[in-house]
């Protein structure tokens, strides 16, 4: 026992995020690491995801893919929860090809009135 618990005679106070439960797990899929996280911890303001891809189960729980191909994601989706039930969604925005977000034409042509 600690020498500060003696002295006071108070028992040491448990985190709440304890008592709540378990809020956060991991599991290995086709050599996928997923991390489950409960809603609860999902909603807080200061949550940052641990993973680009994610699902959200029926039962409210977010299962992060620690991947860093979508197709691998969605595969190892299919074989948690069977072919075609879920999507896997990115949770950060990706890096678009060369860097353009948007194209323009390169006459002027279509632009009269």
């Amino acid at each position: 026992m600690d020498e500060s618990v003696k002295e006071s005679g108070e028992e040491p106070q448990e985190d709440p995020e304890d008592q709540q439960g378990p809020q956060v797990s991991n599991m290995i899929v086709l050599g996928v690491r997923i991390t489950i996280v409960q809603y609860e911890r999902f909603v807080d303001y200061e949550f940052e995801p641990p993973a680009t891809f994610f699902t959200r189960s029926a039962m409210g729980d977010y299962y992060f893919y620690h991947v860093r191909n979508r197709a691998k994601a969605q595969e190892a989706c299919d074989e948690l929860f069977g072919k075609r039930r879920y999507t896997v969604n990115a949770s950060k925005i990706q890096k678009g090809r060369g860097g353009l977000t948007c194209t323009g034409t390169q006459t002027r042509k279509g632009q009269r009135k």
